[in-house]
């Protein structure tokens, strides 16, 4: 009896979810920025993590409805540029509660909510993480990146409609896996009492 209840209960639990379980990401995206003379200037990976996923990262700890946006800059420039500037054009203003590197002199406009994290100087093939922590997402805006030399500045569009957006797939986890097999064993059980009776 407890079997055949367990088989009913336990699948109906996976369909519907269980309180708690998170994704690995919700958005994930790919961006390459070149220049007006489609010079390469940089390649930017965008993570934004849902507020389910974590509590902390490396700038410090998240509330429960906090997003986390994570920038990875990599300057992909063919030339001796250095990548001075990266400018998030928000399309509306949003609470930003964190901007992380400080170090980077990360700034949010008074006016428009737009966020400047300045003096970068990534040389050729170096990288840095920026985090944006923000009770509003998935944010839509445009990035631009400014760099040395002329024609150093380079503009892309992140979270509009775009087939370049990977939205992740849920991850299993241990929990799930378990309540999975158990809704299996459930429902073999219950069979296999069904069809002695």
């Amino acid at each position: 009896m407890l079997l055949s209840i367990l088989g009913m209960i336990l699948p109906l639990l996976l369909v519907i979810g269980v309180p708690g379980q998170g994704f690995a990401t919700l958005i994930t995206q790919s961006v390459d920025f070149v220049n007006p003379l489609n010079a390469p200037i940089a390649h930017v990976d965008v993570t934004v993590y849902e507020p389910v996923d974590v509590d902390s990262y490396a700038g410090g700890s998240l509330g429960e409805n906090d997003y986390l946006y994570k920038y990875t800059i990599k300057n992909t420039a063919t030339t001796s540029r250095r990548i001075v500037t990266f400018y998030l054009d928000l399309e509306a203003k949003a609470p930003i509660s964190q901007l992380w590197p400080t170090a980077y002199s990360p700034t949010v406009s008074a006016d428009n909510g737009d966020v400047y994290f300045n003096s970068l100087l990534l040389g050729v093939g170096q990288s840095v993480d920026l985090y944006i922590v923000s009770t509003a997402g998935p944010l839509l805006y445009t990035a631009s990146i400014q760099a040395t030399g002329t024609q150093g500045i380079a503009s892309a569009s992140l979270y509009a409609p775009d087939p370049d957006i990977v939205f992740s797939s849920p991850v299993p986890e241990p929990a799930t896996l378990l309540l999975l097999g158990s809704g299996l064993i459930g429902l073999a059980g219950w069979r296999k009492i069904r069809r002695k009776s």
